[in-house]
């Protein structure tokens, strides 16, 4: 019997911006941008979903082809500014040092909601 080739669509390429939310690189695939960064392939997988907001300092996407990346957007191209021609909206880190200080949690709320309450 004939061997039959499945045609695989190309990977997109990944950007990778940095903390400062420059574009700093432009991947060939998954992995490859998990051999530049030394992260998981997963991670940056879930980066790129929109289920993590951020790995290893890193924000990573996948570029859309509808837009074109060209090398002169390396080290110019905000990540806000993608995300928006993109049409999309991702949390991102409000400082460099990528942390949750000044992040607003309300926990009583969240014990509440789960029908817990909290002993002071």
């Amino acid at each position: 019997m004939p061997e039959t080739k499945t045609k695989r669509s190309p990977s997109p390429l990944i950007l990778i911006f940095n903390r400062y939310k420059l574009l700093t690189l432009i991947a060939a695939s998954i992995q490859e941008a998990a051999l530049y960064s030394g992260l998981d392939a997963n991670n940056i997988r879930r980066v790129c979903d929109g289920i993590k907001m951020s790995a290893g300092r890193y924000y990573f996407r996948r570029a859309a082809p509808e837009i074109e990346i060209e090398a002169t957007d390396i080290g110019t191209l905000q990540l806000e500014e993608y995300d928006r021609e993109c049409g999309v909206e991702r949390r991102v880190y409000d400082t460099p040092q990528m942390n949750r200080i000044k992040w607003k949690y309300n926990k009583n709320k969240q014990h509440e909601k789960n029908g817990n309450t909290r002993i002071q």
